[in-house]
């Protein structure tokens, strides 16, 4: 009866314990995902901000008179409008997928970067 007893308190302990890291797994997770958000958060901000210093050197470009200038603008404007599209699905993309999102639009655009920036030359 007494060894019974000592196996009960055993399993109680064990499970309060397992308990305990359970909980604290969870704590950890939601610091994790708050993490997340914040860092999708700034991604977003700052990559508003690329958006409208693009918008406005497209505009410059639109402003030439010549027509192949303005087919430039209207191909970069499409490639411009595509990046803003993924990242209107940037809060969609699961946690394991959020490294390579970023890398693959941050290429993006630097490359959209880079032509419109040649384009004004």
């Amino acid at each position: 009866m007494a060894n019974e007893q000592k196996d009960v308190n055993k399993d109680r302990q064990e499970m309060a314990k397992d308990q305990a890291d359970v909980a604290k797994q969870q704590g950890e997770m939601n610091a994790a995902k708050t993490d997340l958000a914040q860092a999708r958060e700034r991604y977003n901000v700052a990559a508003k901000q690329r958006l409208q210093s693009i918008d406005a050197k497209l505009q410059q470009i639109e402003m030439k008179a010549d027509a192949a200038a303005k087919d430039t603008a209207a191909k970069l404007r499409a490639r411009r409008d595509e990046i803003a599209a993924r990242l209107n699905s940037a809060g969609a993309q699961a946690e394991s997928n959020w490294d390579t999102f970023k890398k693959d639009v941050d290429d993006s655009f630097d490359k959209l970067q880079n032509d419109v920036d040649a384009a004004l030359k």
